[in-house]
């Protein structure tokens, strides 16, 4: 049995491995010139589930995946830093309390703890877990290493419209947001209507007070501090409402040539689109001291989700299509294992 996936991302690479481990062929088909090019710096947090309070589906799923991605890639994990979760006071679609409620009902470790760089006057609760990070960089020389000691056929360069896909006897969309693009290729029409967002994260260099720390403000319009990198002094900012330039629902992203233009180049410097400035200052109210920030550059991607109403569900999507297709979607990084293990079931039956 042969199998194609589409798109050299966590999720493709992750599925590509896993079938190949239990005796597949696949090849996996990617159209930049490397792996995890595209979107793997938008997200730097492997997800234990602390951020999803509001929907125990996701929690659990994070809960899970987020130690067996640690064990899966242990070369790109960022460790040893501590996890801050805040509720801020006003504004936040949930309290304190009911987000403590949350993590004791599904036996998530947490210590309650004040931290000084907090502005306490807008914190409902603050608390420490046991959540990591990881390095983009450093994930992908991980992801490249397996790839080089599987059986795993690497074609990068490869757009999905030049590839023979009939000699495939299953073909797996792994794409993101180009997921529809290669779908219609295969089958001749789009699969999902998403919503597109075109985002941005700030890269900076915070002083030595901020190292080995990780923010998560949670209060509706949120924002994160990520390390990006093992430097230790660089950081990735990002807020909820600042980080989101545009937005909108179809079957395809539709955004202008400058965007594009910064998708997938890694940290752009002096970025002729930006809204590096509210993205700081709207970190301020609660962490002053972050208008030390040095910014070095951003970071832009192209973020899909599937409309829905306001929630924090961020389930893994595996669709069959067809009885030769099936399409992958989710936004969290840790969530590549549990898409590997539904593909390999899925391989497994059609032997």
């Amino acid at each position: 049995m042969k199998i194609a996936v589409i798109g050299a991302g966590i999720y493709g690479s992750t599925i590509a491995l896993t079938l190949a481990e239990n005796g597949f062929e696949v090849d996996l088909i990617e159209k930049e010139d490397d792996i995890l090019k595209v979107s793997n710096p938008i997200s730097l947090r492997a997800h234990a589930g602390y951020f999803y309070a509001r929907s125990p589906e996701t929690m659990l799923s994070c809960k899970e995946n987020s130690t067996l991605f640690q064990q899966m890639y242990p070369g790109g994990v960022v460790d040893g830093a501590t996890h801050y979760y805040a509720i801020a006071k006003h504004g936040s679609k949930i309290t304190g309390k009911e987000f403590l409620a949350a993590l004791d009902t599904y036996e998530l470790p947490y210590k309650k703890i004040s931290e000084s760089l907090l502005n306490k006057e807008l914190i409902d609760e603050c608390i420490v877990v046991d959540e990591y990070s990881y390095d983009p960089d450093e994930l992908r020389i991980e992801v490249k290493r397996k790839l080089a000691m599987s059986t795993v056929k690497l074609l990068l360069n490869t757009d999905a419209s030049e590839a023979a896909f009939a000699q495939y006897d299953l073909k797996i969309i792994a794409g993101y947001a180009s997921n529809n693009d290669i779908a219609r290729t295969i089958t001749g029409q789009p699969i999902e209507e998403y919503e597109y967002r075109f985002c941005e994260k700030v890269v900076v260099r915070l002083p030595e007070i901020f190292h080995k720390k990780n923010f998560v403000v949670l209060d509706g319009p949120f924002f994160q501090i990520d390390p990006f990198g093992s430097n230790g002094d660089i950081f990735a900012l990002s807020s909820f409402v600042h980080s989101v330039h545009s937005r909108h629902e179809g079957n395809y992203f539709d955004i202008d040539e400058e965007k594009r233009g910064l998708v997938g180049k890694g940290v752009v410097k002096n970025p002729s689109l930006t809204n590096a400035r509210q993205i700081i200052e709207s970190i301020k109210k609660f962490i002053p001291e972050i208008e030390m920030a040095e910014i070095i550059g951003s970071l832009y991607a192209i973020k899909p989700l599937i409309p829905r109403e306001s929630t924090d569900a961020r389930p893994v999507v595996t669709k069959k299509v067809r009885e030769d297709v099936l399409v992958i979607f989710s936004g969290k990084v840790a969530g590549s294992i549990k898409a590997a293990e539904e593909c390999l079931a899925y391989a497994k039956k059609l032997v």
